[in-house]
Parts: C-alpha cells; sequence; structure tokens
C-alpha cells in the first residue's frame, strides 16, 4: 500500500467518488496534453493492429479498465495522473464543482471571485472548497454531498448559489458553471460501454 494508510485512502475515496468500472488517464505529447479513457488490452495485439495503421479508438479487441486502488496509489504518488468520471449511470453524481476562470473585465481576479463565492457557501452553511486550477489561471470550488444527487438536484443547488453570489456583489463573475456539465444531455451513443457525454464529464483529481 505505500506511503498511504487504509484510513487516509477511504478518506480519499470517501470524498473523489465516481464511476468505478471506468477512468481517464492523462497523456501529454509534444505541447499537447489531454484525459482518455483508460484501457485494458494485450499490447501484442495492438502493436500488430497499429502496424497495419490503426488507432486505439478503431481497436476492437480492449475493455475499459477498471478504478482500482492501485491506480490510486499511483496517483497519489505521482506514477501518473488520473481522472474521473463523476456522472454515475443513473445520472447523480457525489460532488459538484465551480469553474471559475481569470475575470474578463478584469476588476476582479478569480482569487477575490473564488473568495466571494465560497463566502457564500458558508453563509448558506455549505462547506466549500477551493482549489487552483493546472493552468494556474483559475480556480475550482469544490462542493461534496452526503450522498449521490440526481443531476438535476445538483444544478438546482448550484444555481441560486451563484444568483446570491451575483446579488451581494451586483456583478457578474467569470463562473463557468459545473465543471463537467457540457451544457446538453446525457447522449444515447455508447463508445465501448461508456456513453459521449458520460467521457466529457470526466474530471480531474
Amino acid at each position: 500500500m505505500g506511503s498511504f494508510t487504509s484510513s487516509q485512502l477511504s478518506f480519499f475515496k470517501s470524498l473523489f467518488r465516481g464511476r468505478e468500472d471506468v477512468f481517464a488517464i492523462r497523456w501529454e505529447k509534444a505541447e499537447k496534453s489531454g484525459y482518455t479513457p483508460a484501457y485494458d488490452f494485450n499490447w501484442e495485439d495492438f502493436s500488430k493492429h497499429r502496424a497495419s495503421g490503426g488507432t486505439l479508438k478503431d481497436f476492437s479487441n480492449k475493455q475499459l479498465s477498471k478504478l482500482t486502488e492501485q491506480r490510486i496509489i499511483n496517483h497519489l504518488s505521482g506514477k501518473e495522473i488520473i481522472g474521473l468520471y463523476p456522472l454515475l449511470t443513473d445520472n447523480s453524481s457525489w460532488f459538484i464543482i465551480a469553474d471559475f476562470d481569470e475575470s474578463l473585465t478584469g476588476k476582479k481576479s478569480w482569487v477575490e471571485e473564488c473568495r466571494i463565492f465560497v463566502n457564500a457557501c458558508q453563509q448558506l452553511k455549505i462547506p466549500a472548497y477551493l482549489e487552483r486550477s493546472r493552468s494556474g489561471n483559475g480556480g475550482h470550488v469544490w462542493i461534496f454531498f452526503s450522498s449521490n444527487f440526481p443531476l438535476e438536484a445538483s444544478e438546482a443547488t448550484n444555481t441560486p448559489l451563484f444568483s446570491l453570489v451575483c446579488c451581494i456583489t451586483g456583478k457578474s463573475l467569470s463562473y463557468k458553471g459545473i465543471y463537467w456539465r457540457p451544457g446538453r444531455g446525457p447522449a444515447a451513443i455508447q463508445v465501448n460501454g461508456l456513453s459521449e457525454a458520460h467521457q466529457k464529464y470526466m474530471h480531474k483529481i
């Protein structure tokens, strides 16, 4: 179990809960980077497929990797970077994330706007936790639920909260909404057992 105790891993998993039948892994190539679903497959078979001009996307002999405790340990140890799919198959989630970018007006920094949002959460007695985004030019405010909430209920919680913040400040913030919500309903198209929309709902941890 490396340098992590069972209680530490249990605590981490109790907060960052999502689908366990799939997870994403970060890739980097030249100056590009991103996340893609992790797969299990035979490397010898895939090498032959790639030698004939194929890609992982059109390689049929693969299946989605399950999120195991070892992969979480790898992530926490810095051996690899993984992402969660927080939107469960029943369209519920254990948390929501308010995403802030650098203000376009330049009147307030994202740090100030995140602080306003977190203070509003505190007024409503909603525990909220701020982290800096990977780019360094924005922030994410995490709100965790005690049980998995339906997506509609998550949005119902988030929208009035954002409206309240705007009323308090009198101005719009550089808020982008729930981070893993792309603005369209779940797609019916299935890609190796993971819907196209669910792939877009991945979030970094």
